[in-house]
């Protein structure tokens, strides 16, 4: 008589699963998205082995932190479950590299432009920042960032859940929510993050949360991804302070050492890859030489990103941080009007970069600077639609 028992058990530090082998391909096959009309006409192997995993998370706190995490990420897997399937086949980015860099509060669509008000609320605008519109409701006061674009979807961190909702707030859902993501981006049909829960490794599941792997094994300190490559930044293990810089093709994920010198928030742009080294100086150097790096500013930098004409960043001193904006060499260095305890945030959006200054009641101020006329506005005296 055939046996219609399947156990989970542990061995080798992996999370093994045994039974008949017609319930062990169909589960395999829905873990990675391959689901067939047989399964929906036979039995769904999600109820067949709910019982099971959800019997086995019950255990799961006992046995070794990494097995318990390969469990959760098969259960994710398994339930992963969607509003809509979105598919997006050229390799679009969802938002700029230099934008994740800075926590992604806002990004730029074709007709829209989403950034976060207060650091709570997501707001849509028209290309000229106006007719604003709030896509959140938000009454838990749940901190928003990583903002990214695929087709009329936007998706966003929501505390350390994954989400998305449509570009008008509608059809708002959670796609992931079983670890803590870093460094959120889009490119193509992938989402890619660091997770803090798996000793910050690189991961990447598909737009519609499905298919979560580990993509990367290394410790990441920070990821830039673009069309079809990806500039990693990763040390030996957490004691390391000197990253390695790899260029890696998102493709089949061959890597290439780029450089060895101390750099955190790196970027590429223009044949040049801009970073803070040492003493948070900002640093740039050449691609194609990059044994011989260029100080830039010679001061404190707690946040930059780059325009096509110009640097912005933001120094911190005793009291308090400034923004300012230079040539793209550094050179000509002017203060933008504002200051606070803080001043972070640095977002492109069109010829506008966004910036929020930060009160002691932990409270932010969306500013707008415009690269053409120089002036600064604070965005919340924009007319709702």
């Amino acid at each position: 008589m055939l046996s219609d028992q399947v156990e989970v058990f542990l061995a080798s530090r992996r999370v093994k699963i045994a039974g008949p082998r017609l319930y062990i391909e169909e589960f395999s096959k829905e873990i990675r998205g391959e689901v067939t009309e047989d399964t929906d006409k036979k039995i769904t192997m999600r109820n067949v082995m709910v019982g099971i995993i959800c019997t086995f998370f019950f255990f799961l706190p006992i046995v070794e932190g990494d097995v318990y995490w390969q469990a959760k990420v098969m259960y994710h897997n398994t339930f992963a479950d969607k509003n809509e399937v979105v598919a997006q086949t050229e390799d679009i980015l969802g938002n700029s590299a230099e934008n994740i860099l800075n926590q992604g509060y806002g990004v730029a669509g074709d007709e829209y432009n989403f950034y976060i008000e207060d650091g709570t609320e997501i707001v849509r605008t028209d290309k000229n920042f106006q007719n604003k519109k709030y896509l959140t409701d938000n009454g838990e006061q749940m901190a928003y960032s990583d903002l990214n674009l695929a087709g009329d979807w936007l998706y966003f961190m929501e505390g350390n859940a994954i989400s998305r909702m449509k570009t008008d707030g509608s059809d708002k859902e959670v796609i992931q929510n079983i670890d803590i993501p870093m460094d959120v981006q889009i490119s193509g049909e992938w989402i890619y993050y660091i997770s803090i829960e798996d000793e910050s490794n690189v991961y990447r599941m598909n737009l519609n949360g499905e298919n979560l792997e580990r993509y990367l094994d290394v410790y990441a300190n920070s990821i830039a991804v673009y069309e079809d490559y990806m500039i990693l930044s990763y040390s030996e293990d957490e004691d390391d302070y000197k990253p390695n810089i790899e260029r890696v093709n998102l493709k089949d994920k061959s890597r290439e050492v780029q450089f060895d010198l101390v750099s955190t928030n790196l970027i590429e742009w223009d044949g040049y890859y801009y970073y803070t080294g040492a003493n948070s100086k900002l640093m740039r150097v050449q691609i194609e030489t990059p044994s011989n790096p260029e100080v830039l500013v010679d001061e404190y930098i707690t946040s930059f990103t780059i325009t096509d004409q110009s640097l912005i960043y933001t120094v911190e001193s005793t009291y308090d941080t400034k923004i300012y904006i230079s040539n793209i060499d550094g050179s000509n260095e002017q203060r933008i009007p504002g200051k606070s305890s803080m001043i972070d945030g640095l977002t492109k959006l069109g010829d506008s970069v966004l910036f929020y200054t930060w009160n002691s009641n932990g409270y932010a101020t969306v500013n707008r600077f415009d690269l053409n006329s120089k002036e600064v506005k604070k965005m919340n005296e924009l007319v709702q639609e």
